[in-house]
């Protein structure tokens, strides 16, 4: 203890804890250590574009010449990424032309039962315009996914039961001119609607209607549709009579649609047990096949 004591060290401006000093040593050191360290190189952009990238210096090794080669690899390989999602896109769109671009017409008027290949084709070609629009950076939603307007399928066909109503059904020629005209017509104004609703940003009137009626509008749509497999199966005009309900008990049309119906049970069971995402547009994929395969085994 003695020893301790009587060892006194000289106290130095340092040693009191001089803050002037002990700042200015503390830079002393910093920009010792930034000359001993080597510069930092250019800190590079997370994007899948070369040219995105911050220009390198010579001494890095890098030519022109180089640079321009990753980014004509990058040009080919960076759009291969959204490869599966364009792949699943048009899957979707296939499944749902054949089951809403046949019946974008009443294939149950006279005048319209040959019209199902011309109601897919509409569907492709409104899939078609809608995702150029998109894809052209008219949409607000990265990775939009076009397709046409199936809540206004039931419209469309109050439209030309109208018009049959009003032209008489022996002008089978003026129908079909004027449903294509009428159909035409409220294509443009829909699209015109929903750009200024969009346009405008007064898309969220929606919220004052009451969710209600937005479930009754849906489920009306689903019943719509349910109404209408039954008459694109069965060739019939669906109406609460005996003689539509004996027409469907038949043996032959109760073949045509109760084998649509157990193909949508067996789906339902089935999706019930996987859950895949990718499981319903194979599902649906494999029905055609397996159609034709069995009406090419019994010569159908």
């Amino acid at each position: 203890m003695s020893y301790s004591s009587s060892l006194q060290w000289p106290r130095t401006p340092q040693m009191r804890g001089d803050p002037g000093l002990r700042q200015e040593s503390e830079s002393e050191s910093a920009s010792e250590m930034e000359l001993l360290l080597p510069e930092p190189e250019p800190e590079r952009q997370n994007s899948p574009f070369c040219f995105d990238q911050p220009p390198l210096e010579a001494n890095h090794g890098h030519s022109y010449l180089h640079r321009y080669g990753l980014a004509a690899i990058d040009l080919v390989v960076w759009p291969l990424q959204y490869v599966p999602a364009v792949v699943l896109g048009l899957i979707l769109n296939l499944l749902d032309g054949l089951s809403y671009g046949l019946i974008a017409f009443p294939v149950s008027i006279p005048v319209f039962d040959k019209f199902g290949p011309v109601g897919f084709s509409m569907y492709m070609l409104s899939t078609a315009v809608s995702q150029l629009v998109y894809s052209s950076g008219a949409s607000a939603f990265r990775g939009a996914n076009g397709s046409m307007l199936i809540e206004a399928i039931p419209f469309l066909y109050a439209m030309c039961e109208t018009i049959v109503r009003s032209v008489g059904d022996g002008q089978p020629e003026r129908i079909v001119a004027t449903t294509m005209v009428a159909y035409a017509t409220s294509t443009i104004i829909t699209g015109a609607v929903f750009f200024l609703l969009g346009f405008l940003g007064i898309g969220a009137l929606v919220d004052f209607f009451p969710r209600h009626i937005l479930v009754g509008c849906i489920g009306g749509v689903g019943y719509f549709l349910l109404q209408t497999g039954l008459e694109v199966t069965s060739r019939l005009k669906l109406e609460l009579s005996w003689h539509v309900m004996r027409e469907l008990l038949r043996p032959n049309t109760l073949g045509l649609w109760a084998s649509s119906l157990l193909v949508a049970v067996l789906l339902r069971v089935l999706n019930a047990r996987f859950k895949h995402p990718l499981f319903v547009p194979v599902f649906f994929m494999i029905v055609p096949a397996a159609f034709y395969l069995v009406t090419a085994t019994l010569g159908l």
